[in-house]
């Protein structure tokens, strides 16, 4: 029996299942990288989609922006009346005027020099 020929036709039919299982593993790799892709894809959708959902509704009324917390010299001044207030003013401004007169007068310019 001559096997020659079947071991020819073997050695054909085994190169071509290699050649297809090359060919099968480079579309695994690119399509495996597509789906990194569309499932990143996939993800950023859904994180948009969440995000949309928690934005607050127009037609839902939005609760009111606390105040912020007095200070006590505000309070004191929003509770004095205009004339109190005016007379506070009126004090400060006598009060710099007194300080003004009872400073002495400049001291006169003499040629003196630093450097002589």
């Amino acid at each position: 029996m001559n096997l020659e020929p079947l071991l020819a036709r073997l050695a054909t039919h085994e190169e071509q299942v290699i050649a297809d299982a090359e060919r099968l593993r480079e579309q695994i790799a690119e399509l495996s990288a597509r789906l990194g892709e569309v499932e990143q894809e996939l993800e950023h959708l859904r994180i948009t989609r969440k995000t949309i959902l928690a934005l607050p509704d127009e037609d839902t009324p939005q609760p009111p922006v606390p105040e912020p917390p007095a200070r006590p010299e505000h309070e004191v001044l929003a509770k004095e009346s205009g004339e109190a207030a005016g007379r506070r003013v009126t004090s400060f401004l006598v009060n710099i005027r007194s300080t003004q007169d009872r400073q002495l007068p400049p001291e006169p310019l003499t040629n003196r020099c630093c450097f002589t």
